[in-house]
C-alpha cells in the first residue's frame, strides 16, 4: 500500500516479518507523511532501517523498551543517500523546530552503520545513542 509519493507500507513492516495492525496504520501514515517532507528538502532517497516493531520482536532487542515509539507505530530508524547522520539529524531537527514537522523524537546514532531515529511523539525528546 502506498502511503506517499515515496513511501509504501512495506518499508515500515517489522523485521521479523509481521505487518503493523490496522489500527495503526494511521500513526504510520502520518511518520510517512513526515518522511516525505525530508525527502522532498534533501532531493535524496531515504532508507528505512527500522520502522514498525511488533511487540515481540522488539523484546528481543537489548537496548529497546516495551513502551518504545516503534511498537507504537510512531518511529523509523533512517539513513539518506549522500547525507551523514549528523547532518541528516540537523534537517530533522530544524524541520521540527520550524514547525513543518510535528515534534518528536529525534536521536543520533552516528558511526558506519549509524542512523537517525524520528517519531511524532508529540513532545521533544533529544538524544545520542
Amino acid at each position: 500500500m502506498q502511503l506517499t509519493t515515496n513511501f509504501n507500507l512495506a518499508e515500515f513492516e517489522c523485521r521479523d516479518g509481521s505487518s503493523p495492525p490496522p489500527e495503526l496504520a494511521p500513526r504510520l501514515e502520518l511518520l510517512a507523511v513526515q518522511l516525505q517532507i525530508l525527502r522532498d528538502l534533501i532531493g535524496a532517497p531515504i532508507r528505512i532501517v527500522s520502522g514498525y516493531r511488533s511487540p515481540e520482536y522488539n523484546a528481543t532487542l537489548k537496548a529497546s523498551k516495551p513502551t518504545s515509539q516503534h511498537v507504537q507505530a510512531r518511529a523509523a530508524d533512517i539513513r539518506a543517500d549522500g547525507v551523514d547522520v549528523e547532518e541528516l539529524a540537523t534537517i530533522c531537527d530544524e524541520l521540527q523546530e520550524s514547525g513543518r514537522w510535528i515534534m518528536g523524537g529525534l536521536g543520533v546514532y552516528p558511526g558506519p552503520s549509524g542512523f537517525v531515529h524520528v517519531d511524532t511523539r508529540g513532545t521533544k525528546a533529544r538524544w545520542r545513542g
